[in-house]
């Protein structure tokens, strides 16, 4: 790495909570070995919430919060970064960065890091009038209306992609796609290579339980979306499909927490006293007698592994488009699914652990949600960093 490089400025945006996990989530800690970051905060801007939630900010000097789009063009002109990394996601507000970009002549670099399993695309038109006609009809129209509004997004200059289905037209028509992985991919790729007495797990057998913060997550206070279950009704029904499996199995179920669940105190309490851990998915998967969960992205680390996955699905969940998300990843990895809020069919539920994994659907549903390449980094963004290092 030259001198020059790290004068060059790498903004990257974002829209959530600045919190550490999102902080190292961004890229902004292995970017700043080869670029000076900066962190530009938009939540107060693209954010349409009523009240904040409670979080503990990351302390780094490196983070600008803007309030509004003046402020945020003000902040660019003023760094002049040399590129830009959206952060934000593609939504109503990207051309309006965009501009700005160009206007200061940096580079516009869009990701998709963890690519989700949609079963409403455009692409196979047919099979999604028949799963959802009215969502996929109003996706139809939205992408009309984009594809002719005069504030159309332009092409990004970057696009930074992971698994074939993370490619679509807008990213498609980017001057330069570059191919990694997911996060999680590298975060199973450390773990393996340490020695076992270093991984602070449960010894005993256990199951997993892949936590998603489903009824206290940050997108339901922040606007995005409405919450899906109240948590008085949601954490009774969880834990009662706990106490069951247990019975069935004589093992406890351990629960990899999802790192919100760091800014509620006593989180674990949720889980009725079991073992709960926060970044330690990886490790957790590693040994673990097969995994739970909704419709989390970090499904990736059992797929990866090769693990026995059971969905859990509930009747509000099921409505949802997190429903929808969750029934098509049964569909794709021909994996065990469950109805948490049914009566049980225990015979269902004994069989989960000595099921036979479908390694040619777990193998494509790698290659098309976690990665399709061989990566020679140990990050997400080593691919990028490469590449915008060797431009002038």
């Amino acid at each position: 790495m030259t001198k020059d490089s790290r004068q060059r400025v790498m903004a990257i945006i974002v829209a959530s909570p600045l919190t550490q996990n999102i902080y190292e989530r961004i890229g902004a800690e292995v970017i700043a070995a080869t670029f000076n970051v900066v962190v530009i905060d938009c939540l107060k801007w693209i954010r349409n919430y009523s009240s904040e939630p409670e979080y503990v900010c990351v302390n780094a000097k490196n983070i600008y919060a803007i309030n509004n789009k003046e402020d945020f063009d003000n902040v660019l002109t003023s760094l002049k970064p040399s590129f830009v990394l959206d952060f934000i996601g593609r939504c109503e507000y990207t051309r309006q960065i965009q501009d700005i970009c160009k206007g200061i002549n940096a580079l516009y670099i869009t990701h998709l890091l963890a690519p989700f399993p949609n079963p409403i695309t455009k692409n196979k038109i047919l099979q999604s009038l028949i799963k959802d006609t009215r969502v996929t009809i109003s996706k139809v129209f939205y992408y009309i209306v984009r594809k002719f509004s005069h504030d159309r997004l332009l092409p990004p200059d970057v696009a930074l992609l992971a698994g074939i289905e993370s490619y679509n037209d807008w990213v498609g028509s980017a001057k330069k796609i570059i191919y990694t992985a997911t996060p999680a991919y590298y975060d199973l790729k450390k773990v393996q290579f340490l020695d076992k007495t270093e991984i602070d797990v449960p010894e005993d057998e256990y199951i997993l339980f892949i936590d998603d913060c489903l009824a206290l997550s940050f997108d339901f206070l922040l606007g995005d979306y409405k919450p899906i279950i109240s948590k008085e009704k949601y954490f009774p029904m969880l834990n009662s499909f706990f106490s069951k499996v247990e019975g069935i199995y004589k093992k406890p179920v351990v629960i990899a927490a999802h790192p919100n669940g760091k800014e509620y105190i006593n989180y674990n309490n949720y889980f009725e006293g079991r073992k709960l851990y926060f970044d330690a998915t990886a490790k957790l998967s590693l040994n673990c007698s097969f995994v739970l969960t909704h419709y989390s992205s970090a499904i990736a680390y059992p797929v990866l592994l090769r693990k026995p996955i059971m969905l859990m699905n509930f009747g509000e969940l099921e409505v949802q488009s997190q429903g929808r998300s969750l029934n098509f990843m049964h569909e794709l990895l021909s994996c065990e699914k469950v109805n948490i809020d049914d009566d049980l069919d225990l015979n269902k539920l004994k069989k989960i652990e000595n099921s036979i994994v479908n390694k040619i659907e777990y193998e494509t549903y790698e290659k098309k949600y976690i990665t399709n390449i061989d990566s020679k980094y140990n990050n997400s963004f080593g691919e990028l960093t490469e590449y915008l290092f060797k431009l002038n």
